[in-house]
């Protein structure tokens, strides 16, 4: 918890990359599509944060084959990605989904130590983000 702490404290609050997040994009059901726009609803979670924190709620459900398009759409409004820093953010988005999932089904902490091996191991050796 530690090194997620110091990685994200490191990036500050620049207004290229801080500002209004919506804190639950990765639910499927907080994003309607209309003439090809993803378009998120339901903003009762919104928050001032790291816009990284959104990608990696989004990332958690974006197939990986899309990720690079995801990628390149934000860093033409944005500043480019920090992919130690999206580790990071991935990692804490991990912990949580697996609380909620393991809470409800205990079942998945099967899939924990892939978890805890991908990218919870590759952050910790401060590698960048793997798509």
């Amino acid at each position: 918890v530690g090194r997620l702490e110091e990685v994200i404290a490191g990036l500050g609050s620049k207004p290229d990359s801080w500002g209004p997040i919506h804190c639950d994009l990765g639910w499927p059901q907080n994003v309607v599509y209309q003439g090809g726009l993803a378009c998120p609803i339901d903003f009762n979670g919104c928050a001032l944060g790291h816009y990284l924190c959104d990608i990696a709620w989004a990332f958690a459900y974006v197939p990986a084959a899309l990720r690079s398009d995801f990628l390149a759409g934000y860093e033409l409004v944005y500043s480019t990605v920090d992919e130690v820093a999206l580790g990071a953010f991935q990692v804490g988005v991990g912990m949580m989904l697996f609380a909620g999932w393991c809470t409800n089904n205990p079942s998945q902490l099967n899939r924990l130590p892939t978890f805890l091996e991908g990218p919870c191991r590759r952050f910790l050796r401060g590698e960048p983000f793997q798509q």
